[in-house]
């Protein structure tokens, strides 16, 4: 997910709250639990690089992340 202003980790918790059209989706919970989904703005991809640290894992998003971020065991 990218976005384009300073409302990186609104977008992130957002996107992190599993419902859709206001109903709960358990589906997309377990998703969001197992896959690492990140959210970057474009201003600091542009400005420092895809690959730097500049990712928020859905998450955690006060949490920056390379590119490569592995959930941990």
């Amino acid at each position: 997910m990218l976005t384009t202003g300073a409302r990186t980790s609104q977008a992130v918790v957002r996107l992190a709250t599993p419902t859709v059209n206001g109903a709960r989706q358990p589906d997309l919970a377990v998703f969001l639990r197992d896959v690492p989904v990140l959210a970057a703005a474009m201003t600091n991809l542009l400005q420092h690089g895809p690959t730097a640290p500049v990712w928020h894992p859905v998450t955690d998003p006060d949490h920056r992340v390379d590119w490569m971020h592995t959930r941990d065991a």
